[in-house]
């Protein structure tokens, strides 16, 4: 696991099998494909390289850390993710993947408010594991 920064280097979110944890709910907001990262809505928003989240533009949006952080994920989490990503991968259409030119400016959005959906202009398809509580067993 690997841990987000933001621009004031607080820790915002954490990178877990290829999904975006938000970090003060552990809950499931993002994949990252190869390099791309995706909503839970299966939309493109981003590009990973150079160890940095880059938005559609290019901006940074996150910072990512190579050291492991080690926290205890809860078990319904470790679901969600793996529910999350097939939705993913069953609503990707095309070549979904953005092309991105590095600009190493700080985007005005956070990464949290754009894979939350708040800012983000395409939100067509919605994640119902994500909208509704579901009790594990």
């Amino acid at each position: 696991m690997h841990t987000i920064l933001d621009q004031s280097q607080k820790t915002v979110a954490y990178l877990y099998s290829n999904t975006i944890l938000d970090a003060a709910t552990y809950a499931p907001i993002g994949i990252v494909l190869g390099n791309c990262l995706y909503t839970a809505q299966a939309q493109p928003c981003g590009r990973i390289f150079k160890n940095k989240i880059r938005y559609t533009d290019g901006t940074i949006l996150g910072d990512i850390q190579s050291n492991t952080a080690i926290i205890n994920i809860p078990e319904n989490t470790i679901k969600e993710c793996m529910q999350l990503a097939w939705h993913v991968i069953a609503n990707l259409s095309g070549d979904p993947c953005l092309w991105v030119e590095e600009n190493n400016k700080w985007n005005a959005k956070s990464l949290l408010s754009i894979l939350h959906k708040q800012e983000h202009p395409h939100s067509p398809l919605v994640h119902p594991a994500l909208n509704e509580k579901k009790e594990y067993a």
